[in-house]
This record gives C-alpha cells, structure tokens and sequence, in this order.
C-alpha cells in the first residue's frame, strides 16, 4: 500500500496527512473497518428495494465509518517523537479534516455508482455533503478541543 503514500507530497502542510495516510493503510484496524462497512453501505443499496431505507442504511453505515477514524487523530499520540513537530495543533486536525473527506468522498462516489435510482443518489448526494461539511468539523473541534 506504499504506492498510495507516495501520491501525497512529502512538505510540512502534509505532514499529519502523511501520518494517517500511513497509519489508516498499515493498520489493520482502519482499512478493515472501512472495507467492511462500504461494503455493507453497498450491499444494502443494491438489494433493498426501498430507496429511503436502502439509501439511510448505507448513510448509517458511513456515519458510523466517520464516527470510527476519528480515533486516527490519537494514533500516534504514544509516540514521543511527534511532540516534536514544529507543526501547529490547527494543522494536524486540518489534515485529519482533509483525509477524511477524501475517504468519505470516495467512498460516496463508488456509492453512486452502485444506487441505481436518482432518489437514492439524492439522498445519499445531500446526506453526505452535511456529514461532511458540517458534522465532521463539528465532531473534530468538540472530540478534540
């Protein structure tokens, strides 16, 4: 999975990013539960027919995926070394906020591939925009500060 590190630039603005990237892929905790509960997001929109419930599971499934990688923000709090970072607290939570919209955009896109019906791509479209947007940073300043 090294190749997927080497997209991100190696410059101090992408430090943290760097470091989650790494830890989200070498860990067996974090792409696991990621694989696992897009896959339950996908199975649920493509074999239950009722758009709302269909579309609101796989919802639940990324709030809870969200909800999940949150804790990438403490990994590497055991490790002494990253106190010593001259890079600000503000950045480390924006590159937490960045790498996260990009998994949870991903994982809406493959999403919108697999719903089928407008209803569900709408509800899912509108959904995930708020999750993202506006829950996310919610949950990063009240979990962290």
């Amino acid at each position: 999975m090294d190749f997927w590190t080497k997209l991100l630039p190696k410059n101090s603005h992408k430090t943290w990013t760097n470091l989650y990237l790494r830890a989200f892929l070498r860990s067996g905790d974090y792409l696991g539960l990621a694989l696992r509960l897009g896959l339950l997001g996908l199975l649920s929109l493509l074999f239950i027919a009722n758009p709302l419930m269909s579309a609101g599971l796989a919802l639940l499934f990324n709030y809870l995926l969200l909800f999940q990688l949150l804790a990438l923000y403490k990994h590497y709090d055991y490790q002494y070394l990253t106190a010593l970072f001259p890079i600000s607290k503000a950045k480390k939570k924006t590159n937490l906020k960045q790498l996260l919209r990009v998994i949870l955009y991903f994982l809406t896109a493959v999403e919108f591939c697999f719903s089928f019906s407008w209803q569900k791509t709408i509800i899912l479209l509108l959904a995930m925009l708020c999750l993202n947007e506006v829950y996310l940073p919610y949950k990063i300043k009240k979990m962290i500060d």
